[in-house]
């Protein structure tokens, strides 16, 4: 089936759009700076608002489960943000009791990225009082299946591969 021009042509714009939005972030600053400015983004891709969409709708919708995932990860990346944050401060209280140095964004996104695969965000069999979590292999379009790892012998999705598959987006 042939894609139309169309849809072509407003992918392209869009991209364009998210990697100006990227672009715009500054390449390296102090920790609280580095974290506004990602807060910033997220809020322009309106990122909290679209994970919490589901519990907005009054009747129960079959893709609460997934969202409450969603939830999980998305707090998940704010308390990997809050630790870099942590770690960078007292990393500089400790090596640089002189003049601070600024911190790269990319130093800063490894950083919470280390801070995110500390944490684990499990995925267990259906239970009626938790969550129930298929293969997860394609959901809304990711490949989720990458970021899935066995850990004594449960399915386990990483909050690092679930952010980076958010930020992809």
């Amino acid at each position: 089936m042939p894609v139309p021009p169309a849809a072509i042509a407003w992918t392209a714009m869009v991209m364009r759009h998210v990697q100006r939005q990227i672009g715009d972030l500054p390449e390296e600053g102090e920790a609280e700076e580095l974290r506004v400015a990602l807060a910033s983004l997220f809020e322009r891709f309106d990122f909290a608002n679209q994970v919490r969409k589901p519990f907005r709708r009054t009747a129960i919708a079959p893709d609460i489960p997934r969202a409450a995932l969603d939830i999980r990860g998305l707090e998940s990346v704010r308390r990997a943000i809050a630790a870099a944050i942590r770690s960078f401060k007292y990393a500089g209280e400790i090596v640089s009791r002189v003049q601070p140095s600024p911190i790269k964004l990319s130093s800063f996104i490894d950083e919470v990225e280390r801070c995110l695969r500390s944490q684990a965000l499990s995925v267990g069999a259906a239970n009626r009082d938790g969550l129930r979590v298929l293969e997860a292999t394609d959901v809304r379009g990711l490949r989720f299946s990458r970021c899935l790892h066995r850990r004594n012998g449960r399915r386990r999705l990483s909050p690092a591969g679930l952010a980076r598959l958010a930020l992809s987006t």
